[in-house]
């Protein structure tokens, strides 16, 4: 199963007859061991990733906005 940048592999337990609960429906499958620990693998490494980034609270304002453009357009080359 591909759930956004997430792959997890499951062994399907058991099927059921009809459409039922969250809770039942997990309860047909399990997740592997492997996919468990590479998932917490991605998670943790996404995480440090974002470490560094900090948001902004509010919007940069108009003259702010003018102030970054000149950054970038002095910084990049032509």
């Amino acid at each position: 199963i591909t759930r956004g940048n997430d792959q997890i592999d499951i062994v399907v337990v058991a099927l059921a007859n009809q459409r039922g609960p969250a809770p039942v429906a997990q309860a047909l499958y399990s997740e592997t061991p492997e996919s468990v620990e590479r998932r917490a693998a991605h998670k943790a490494q996404r995480r440090m990733e974002r470490a560094g980034l900090r948001m902004p609270k509010t919007k940069p304002s108009k003259r702010d906005r003018r102030h970054l453009m000149r950054m970038k357009t002095e910084t990049e080359p032509d």
